[in-house]
């Protein structure tokens, strides 16, 4: 999956901003039209905090061991 995404930064990085940015509106616009704008709207919120919680947690071990005692207290389960 690392690959493809190298693959495609590197084919994007020599176009236009315009471009890209038409390409990236016609794709919100086209899930607007199919999923209507709410749905779409939780779509990006949802992967946004997906990201975000992916690069903050799970990149270190520590700071995954800490978010699950938050979660879970330890002995606080049976």
């Amino acid at each position: 999956m690392k690959n493809y995404l190298v693959i495609l930064l590197d084919k994007i990085r020599g176009r236009d901003a315009g471009v890209i940015g038409a390409c990236l509106a016609f794709v919100v616009t086209l899930f607007c039209y199919i999923f209507g704008v709410g749905r779409t709207l939780m779509l990006f919120i949802l992967t946004f905090v997906g990201y975000y919680i992916g690069t903050r947690y799970f990149s270190d071990e520590e700071q995954l061991k800490a978010l699950l005692d938050k979660l879970f207290p330890p002995g606080k389960h049976y």
